[in-house]
């Protein structure tokens, strides 16, 4: 990938980890059923698309040693996929589900976030994963 595909990858990835962060800080307030499963169901692809975008990074500096520590963690550690399953089990269980929200937060601020951090930084940018409030 060029430098601009990377830069476009880190900006639409900072753009999905804003999706997602903005459904951790709201899912609480949601008191509907159904907005709450629209909701998780609207994190729940933001977070896979943010796939895609990791994907285009490593293809540039997939060798970095900060992306291979990283990607040990997200993808080999399970912490990325974590998140994947938490939003996606409530968008088809709904407020029954909510619980998972501090669940994804507690592992999304140590152990995903930081990462994609990393990844970020591997491709020259300053840019940095969108926290919730609750980070």
């Amino acid at each position: 990938p060029s430098s601009a595909d990377l830069a476009t990858a880190v900006a639409n990835w900072m753009a999905d980890t804003s999706m997602v962060s903005a459904f951790l800080d709201q899912g609480p307030t949601i008191t509907n059923n159904a907005a709450f499963k629209q909701a998780a169901n609207v994190a729940f692809n933001a977070e896979v698309d943010e796939l895609t975008h990791k994907a285009i990074i490593e293809g540039g500096v997939g060798n970095d040693p900060n992306v291979q520590a990283a990607n040990s963690t997200l993808a080999g550690g399970g912490a990325f996929q974590d998140v994947v399953d938490k939003l996606q089990i409530m968008s088809q269980q709904g407020l029954a589900a909510s619980n998972n929200i501090n669940l994804i937060i507690q592992n999304r601020c140590t152990n995903v976030l930081p990462n994609i951090d990393a990844y970020m930084a591997a491709t020259g940018s300053s840019s940095r994963a969108v926290r919730p409030q609750a980070c």
